[in-house]
């Protein structure tokens, strides 16, 4: 599968691995991932039926990664996403999680939750670069922020 707009790091690439269906079973999620970022390429095998799955795109440089909580520089939207896209994966992924970490019952729970929470987080960081200034998304990443930290003072 070609990439259908330029990557801005190595982070987008993955996000959009993960976020993309298998063309065979139509579920998301990979393993045995082997991505080649200089060169333009990613392969790996679908968690769920073992499909081979390709994906390519323009080559990264070394340099091009992004910071913490973001999938490219934090004054550029995205061009492999859209904001729809982010509010869908930001609003799948709160739905997972339970909204008191510490009333979870095993630690494979709690690893879950917080999983789902730094999707999340990232996001609804790249959902506010589409929207720049929007108090609305702004409270959502700060709960989102809040709740993460909820988690970490659960496991401690």
């Amino acid at each position: 599968m070609e990439l259908p707009a330029t990557p801005r790091s190595s982070k987008e690439i993955d996000f959009f691995v993960d976020e993309s269906p298998c063309e065979t079973c139509g579920k998301r999620g990979v393993k045995d991932d082997r991505p080649a970022y200089r060169s333009g390429a990613f392969t790996a095998t679908c968690a769920h039926c073992g499909t081979m799955r390709e994906f390519s795109f323009a080559p990264l440089e070394p340099h091009q990664n992004a910071p913490i909580w973001h999938l490219g520089p934090v004054d550029e939207t995205s061009r492999l996403f859209d904001a729809a896209a982010f509010r869908a994966v930001a609003d799948r992924e709160l739905a997972l999680v339970a909204g008191d970490p510490a009333e979870l019952p095993t630690m494979e729970a709690w690893t879950q939750g917080r999983g789902h929470l730094g999707r999340a987080r990232v996001a609804l960081n790249e959902l506010a670069k589409f929207h720049p200034g929007d108090a609305a998304v702004q409270a959502e990443i700060a709960r989102a922020v809040a709740l993460y930290e909820a988690y970490d003072k659960a496991k401690a």
